[in-house]
C-alpha cells in the first residue's frame, strides 16, 4: 500500500514524497520532479565531479578534497520526516540512491516494525509541516 504528496523545497525543487509499507517495513521516498533547475544542477554536478575525479587521479584521493554534493544531498536534505510516536526508538535508515549522483532520491526506512493504517508522518520544509497518512 502507498500514499503520496507533492512538496516544494525552499530551493523551488518539487518532489513527490511516497510512503509504502508492508507487514514489517515502512519506506518513505522523496523523488525530485525533473525540471530546468534539476537539469542545471546535474550539469554543474557532472562538471564538478569530473574536476574532483581528475584531482583525485593527479593528487590521490586523500588530497582531492571533498566530492561534490549530489542533488539529493544538496536539495532533498531540506525535507525532514517525523514519524508517529510508535516508531520513535525503532531504528531508522536514511539513504541516498547511488549511481551517477543525478538520481535525486532520498529514502527513510523503518524495518522490523508493524505499520498501522492511519499512522501519520510529518513532512517538514522550512518549519512548515504537511501530514502524510498511511492508508
Amino acid at each position: 500500500m502507498s500514499s503520496s504528496i507533492m512538496v516544494t523545497t525552499a530551493s523551488s525543487i518539487e518532489a513527490v514524497v511516497t510512503a509504502e509499507f508492508t507487514e514489517s517495513r515502512i519506506e518513505i521516498t522523496a523523488t525530485a520532479v525533473c525540471s530546468d533547475a534539476t537539469r542545471a544542477f546535474d550539469q554543474e554536478y557532472e562538471r564538478d565531479l569530473s574536476l574532483y575525479l581528475e584531482q583525485a587521479r593527479l593528487k590521490g584521493i586523500s588530497s582531492a578534497g571533498l566530492p561534490p554534493r549530489n542533488g539529493a544531498e544538496a536539495y532533498l536534505s531540506e525535507i525532514t520526516i517525523t514519524p508517529p510516536d510508535e516508531l520513535r526508538g525503532i531504528g531508522k535508515l536514511v539513504c541516498l540512491t547511488g549511481g551517477t549522483g543525478t538520481e535525486w532520491v532520498r529514502r527513510w526506512i523503518w524495518n522490523n516494525c508493524r505499520p498501522q493504517r492511519g499512522w501519520s508522518f510529518a513532512i517538514t520544509l522550512e518549519g512548515q509541516s504537511t501530514m502524510l497518512l498511511l492508508e
